[in-house]
């Protein structure tokens, strides 16, 4: 029975490729714009932590606005890494001197929303606001 559904997923893969039209890197797109993608906006689930919204972009960006204003705080590039993890850069705006170094934090996203769990960074600006558990405004 195992071998059948494989030579099932073999034959669906085949038929996206060559009859659907559908490339390789659609098929991968498609994977990572799911439910469990980081790309979108999100905002501070507690408001006592502030206005704080925060969005990654599908190309690897990312932009911090700090006080909910509308305005980019800090922008940065971001990259997924394996087991869910995720190396933050920040490279203009408001950037202290200890968050010139990047961030690494293992992420989870479940029905509250989107939590980090710090592995490394020395940026304590970042690092304390991403303890709090950030919610999805809007996916991009």
């Amino acid at each position: 029975m195992e071998r059948a559904k494989q030579k099932g997923m073999v034959v669906a893969v085949f038929l996206a490729f060559f009859l659907g039209g559908c490339t390789l890197a659609e098929l991968v797109q498609e994977q990572f714009t799911t439910f469990d993608s980081v790309v979108g906006t999100w905002k501070l689930k507690n408001n006592a932590g502030g206005s704080a919204k925060l969005t990654f972009l599908s190309g690897g960006d990312y932009e911090f606005d700090i006080d909910g204003d509308g305005a980019i705080d800090v922008g940065g590039r971001y990259e997924v890494l394996f087991n869910k993890q995720i190396k933050l850069q920040d490279e203009e705006g408001e950037i202290s001197a200890d968050c010139r170094e990047p961030g690494i934090y293992k992420y989870k996203i479940n029905n509250r929303g989107l939590k980090f769990y710090l592995l490394g960074d020395q940026c304590f600006a970042r690092s304390d606001l991403f303890r709090e558990t950030w919610v999805r405004v809007k996916h991009n």
